[in-house]
């Protein structure tokens, strides 16, 4: 082979190279499902003051098989990611977490009454009722707006989120919101 027809099977090589990267690497980023980006209770409600958002948080419990459940079908819906990733701040809370946490001037702690244990800003965020998986939505003053207990389907969970993200809740009843619903 001469110096030329060497040199351009090199360069066929390389642009081979580089088009199979290329396909590989963007199939790689196309099919790259983006997450929620959780933040814990103090880091949350800090981002929230940070950027005025409203929070939505979802109390789970490590042994709550409807919680990984709606971590994997709900939460990882990208209609649900996107939602909640441009209109809340998202907290994760364990209903069982130990830590001391604060909100609102006020200070809670984790509670072992009988067998059963729970930590007492979960239990105040759930207006006394202990359940999982539970969604709370907060607003941007930090009022608590509602308490959700229980595995909330995507399509329904994704109307719930703009409810309340869209601030429909202060403008019509829930009942007449889904009834006329239509985005």
């Amino acid at each position: 082979m001469d110096r030329t027809a060497t040199h351009m099977n090199t360069n066929n090589i390389l642009i081979k190279c580089i088009l199979v990267f290329l396909i590989i690497g963007s199939g790689t980023f196309s099919f790259a499902q983006q997450q929620i980006k959780w933040h814990s209770w103090a880091t949350g409600i800090q981002a929230a003051e940070k950027h005025n958002l409203p929070i939505v948080v979802s109390i789970y419990n490590d042994n709550c098989s409807w919680c990984d459940h709606m971590v994997n079908t709900t939460y990882k819906d990208q209609k649900v990611i996107d939602y909640i990733s441009n209109n809340f701040i998202a907290i994760k809370l364990n209903i069982e977490e130990k830590k001391p946490l604060h909100f609102k001037s006020k200070d809670y702690n984790f509670v072992k009454k009988g067998e059963r244990s729970f930590h007492s800003l979960a239990l105040d965020l759930l207006d006394g009722r202990y359940g999982t998986p539970a969604t709370i939505f907060v607003d941007n003053d930090q009022r608590v707006l509602q308490s959700l207990i229980g595995y909330k389907e995507s399509n329904k969970f994704l109307h719930i989120l703009q409810y309340y993200g869209d601030e429909y809740y202060q403008k019509v009843p829930w009942h007449i919101f889904i009834e006329h619903f239509d985005h």
